[in-house]
């Protein structure tokens, strides 16, 4: 397996650091911007878009790819916490021997990396059995799938169960509480009768010993749970959980949303399942003679301003040069002083536990990028230059491609600002110039975006750093110092790729994870997708 040019060196060189006086100009906004979002609320971007999932009408070959592509990345990420350990990005090459699935995660253990590589490897022997028409096989083949799925990410699921089990008892009590005296009218009992069967669904989740020793009784139960969720949407359960959320007081609102929340990331492995049948249905090719490359993740270093005391005034002299505005700026920082801005900014680089790591996704590139160079007849599948993702991409992470020469592309940003963020090791001068002109280009970004946070009354941002279902009830109705649930902006009718809590702490706050849709998968029309 070559090694990928700046990931590792062959003679044992050490990685060439940043230059001090570039790592000060480039983290500096950065710092700066997370401080000022620990200071003011975050305003909730707009709804996404991103080829998460398979949209009603899909007709783009490629499109369908990419949603393939984020299904596999998600069902690797197996943790959640742990600073976004996990979080997976995955490219997929063709060679003149097959297909070649490349995977890296933000900082798994090297001891875990043969566990992934078997788990890809089984999954894909499994969706690549022989597409029957009979349902009965298609069945076995998608049960097969989604058990293999829930057995690596048990400890995921189990989370999930239990968020949704606790949110669901106070929705339930919230509920009765408001229609206590009301009649129900028909929407209303129908909901009613949802919400309580899908309680008893849930209840094998409170037998420990079941989901500990009876593993198939567990995942025949969670099974059941998932197609409850995929069946009930198409009467609007998802609708009924945001209109809850809607007409609720503060306090009762947040069950609600969390609730939507968790439902969705647990019918996210059933849209995951179904996303693949769908791929291979259409490729053969993607299940040919296939290899596996699970890479090690980059080491974390400490953050290059460790103790080196920026403070918001040195940082605001390096972000212009114009005399006016550098006075406008600092006035402004210094009205925020009274909030802690340089305490802050401190406490940002300070911290001995903050590791700056490489991302997923620029862990892939880096690799892949090395890979094509000294690999022969090696490309992008089909031509389509992309790494899929577990999680929408960060906003450095979304600069670093925007700005990058190879036009790959990865998903949609959902524009968190993690400020623990850095580019990949590189080994010689050479290598350093070119690092350093590309940072360059995503500081210019950064710069703008930590001026216009410092002279507006908002930061970007979203809460959850994934897509769930249903709309986000009125923003005055949850606006609070820490809002209460995750970016709120995905859809319902709108099926998107599961909610998975990018830990990856977003500017300070706690970690969080996406949401998904809950819809009916592939409605509309069958698009006419190229087969190979």
């Amino acid at each position: 397996m070559p090694p990928a040019a700046g990931n590792s060196s062959s003679s044992g060189q050490k990685p060439i650091p940043l230059r001090f006086k570039f790592s000060r100009r480039f983290y500096g906004s950065i710092l700066l911007e997370v401080a000022l979002k620990k200071i003011r609320p975050t305003a909730f971007s707009a709804p996404q878009h991103e080829p998460n999932t398979m949209h009603e009408n899909v007709g783009s070959a490629e499109q369908t790819f990419k949603c393939f592509a984020n299904r596999l990345a998600q069902v690797c990420d197996n943790e959640r916490g742990n600073g976004g350990a996990t979080v997976t990005g995955i490219a997929v090459l063709e060679e003149p021997e097959g297909m070649h699935y490349i995977i890296g995660a933000n900082n798994r253990k090297k001891e875990e990396l043969k566990n992934v590589e078997d788990f890809v490897k089984q999954l894909l022997k499994i969706i690549s059995k022989p597409m029957e028409r009979h349902t009965a096989t298609i069945s076995s083949t998608r049960r097969e799938a989604l058990w293999h799925i829930l057995r690596f990410n048990k400890h995921r699921i189990k989370i999930y169960l239990t968020g949704a089990v606790d949110h669901l008892a106070e929705c339930i009590e919230d509920y009765d509480r408001r229609h206590a005296q009301t009649p129900l009218a028909s929407g209303a009992l129908r909901f009613k009768t949802q919400i309580s069967e899908l309680k008893e669904l849930l209840e094998f989740h409170r037998d420990g010993e079941l989901s500990e020793h009876h593993e198939s009784q567990f995942f025949s139960s969670c099974e059941k749970v998932f197609l409850f969720i995929d069946d009930n949407q198409r009467l609007s359960l998802g609708d009924s959980i945001s209109e809850q959320a809607r007409e609720g007081q503060m306090n009762s609102s947040k069950p609600w949303l969390e609730l939507r929340h968790f439902l969705g990331r647990l019918h996210s492995y059933h849209l995951a399942v179904e996303t693949m049948l769908r791929a291979r249905r259409f490729w053969d090719r993607l299940w040919d003679d296939i290899k596996v490359t699970v890479i090690p993740s980059a080491t974390a270093i400490p953050h290059p301003l460790y103790q080196k005391g920026p403070n918001a005034d040195n940082i605001l002299g390096r972000l212009t040069s114009d005399k006016g505005l550098l006075e406008t700026y600092r006035s402004r920082a210094a009205v925020l002083q009274e909030f802690g801005l340089d305490e802050r900014i401190l406490a940002e680089c300070n911290s001995s536990s903050q590791t700056h790591r490489v991302h997923a996704e620029v862990l892939v590139l880096d690799y892949v990028l090395g890979y094509l160079r000294d690999t022969e007849d090696a490309q992008f599948y089909n031509g389509w230059r992309y790494i899929g993702s577990s999680k929408p991409t960060c906003r450095l992470c979304n600069y670093y491609f925007m700005t990058h020469s190879s036009g790959i592309q990865v998903r949609e940003s959902h524009n968190n600002l993690y400020p623990h963020w850095r580019a990949p090791d590189v080994f010689d001068d050479n290598a350093m110039k070119k690092t350093e002109s590309h940072l360059q280009a995503v500081l210019e970004k950064t710069r703008a975006d930590a001026i216009r946070s410092l002279m507006s009354q908002t930061s970007q941002g979203r809460r959850y750093d994934s897509n769930s279902f249903s709309d986000m009830p009125p923003l005055a109705s949850l606006r609070t110092e820490t809002p209460s649930i995750s970016d709120l902006t995905s859809r319902f009718p709108a099926l998107r790729i599961i909610s998975e809590e990018d830990d990856r702490s977003a500017a300070g706050e706690r970690e969080e994870e996406e949401e998904e849709d809950i819809t009916p998968v592939f409605q509309g029309r069958g698009s006419a997708l190229s087969r190979r």
